[in-house]
């Protein structure tokens, strides 16, 4: 196999050659016989510059990069020289062993050794990724990676699982020591086994970690609000415990009912989440809703409710204060008036 073969069998786009400076055609890189030349495989077809996460077209491919060296640092690099060769023979046979849970990883395309490390390359579906969403399946494979090697020798670099990480190109030269990189194994299987699965674990896990985030900043925001409704109110510093407890009782008031009465046109439905759409554009939903775990309304994109941010929650004090435009003494005079307190 030889350089236009390797490439070839990574993606059906663009590939980009460069040695961190400047950018090379096919042809090029093939005269450069004495440099540290990268590639990038499955760029948009008119980029002419060094390619970013957006200038991705499709993925066929990922790598996991091993950087024994760095890994595995009582040795020094002579005494590694033999070492790293019988490691990856070893690699290859455990991976063909490899019990149910880690067999996915037996479906290598290719192991790559750039005489500091090892690529071990995967062939996936060719597809146009989301780029959050292809990295944190990307991770999703090197944790299982780390997990059934166990030790630190092999572990995965995780910072190139983003989608324009750049590989040094097997027949190139590493300068470091002047050894060519080079295929030493390879294989015709295709990783694809899981591969559905772990997009949908990726992309789960994204929107966990949003919510976690936007919980996280709305919480801030309200110890905010409620410190400074705190301070605001006449008699804090002489009855803090009372006025505490006082503000606690409000928000306990469901917040679904608070948005009735300052939005009476959307009713809350009986799936015990949603509001009555008012509108005729076909959705039956409003954009925000109520979130039972929190007793807050949720934004999520109405243009009611939409005070900081289109993802922002409130509790049932901070949405009659902002809705209203209201001081926090008025706040209070309003739920006194409204629910019996």
């Amino acid at each position: 196999m030889n350089t236009k073969q390797f490439i070839e069998s990574l993606t059906s786009w663009e590939v980009e050659f460069n040695n961190l400076k400047q950018t090379f055609s096919l042809d090029e890189v093939l005269k450069r016989t004495d440099e540290n030349i990268y590639f990038l495989a499955g760029i948009k077809k008119w980029i002419k510059w060094r390619a970013w996460d957006l200038d991705i077209e499709s993925k066929k491919y990922f790598a996991i990069d091993v950087d024994i060296m760095n890994n595995y640092k009582e040795k020094t690099w002579e005494d590694l020289d033999d070492d790293i060769i019988a490691l990856w023979k070893e690699m290859i046979k455990e991976l063909e062993l490899a019990d149910w849970e880690y067999e996915h990883l037996k479906n290598w395309r290719y192991f790559v050794f750039s005489w500091k490390g090892l690529h071990i390359y995967y062939t996936i579906p060719e597809e146009n990724f989301k780029i959050d969403v292809y990295q944190q399946w990307v991770n999703t494979v090197y944790n299982f990676w780390n997990s059934f090697r166990w030790d630190d020798i092999f572990k995965a670099d995780n910072a190139c699982s983003n989608i324009s990480r750049i590989f040094r190109l097997p027949w190139s030269i590493n300068q470091k020591n002047w050894k060519q990189c080079e295929i030493i194994a390879s294989q015709d299987r295709d990783y694809s086994m899981w591969i559905r699965w772990m997009w949908e674990i990726a992309i789960w896990n994204l929107k966990e970690k949003t919510k976690q985030e936007q919980k996280i900043r709305a919480e801030e925001t309200e110890k905010k609000i409620r410190m400074e409704a705190l301070i605001s109110w006449g008699n804090y510093v002489d009855k803090r415990k009372q006025t505490e407890d006082f503000f606690r009782r409000l928000d306990e008031i469901p917040a679904y009912i608070v948005s009735e009465k300052l939005l009476p046109q959307f009713k809350f439905h009986t799936n015990e989440r949603n509001f009555l759409s008012d509108t005729k554009t076909g959705n039956k939903f409003t954009a925000f809703f109520y979130s039972k775990e929190l007793n807050a309304i949720v934004n999520w994109g109405s243009h009611h409710y939409n005070f900081w941010d289109t993802n922002s929650w409130y509790s049932p004090t901070v949405l009659v204060k902002n809705q209203l435009w209201l001081e926090w003494k008025e706040v209070v005079q309003r739920f006194k008036e409204n629910f019996n307190l």
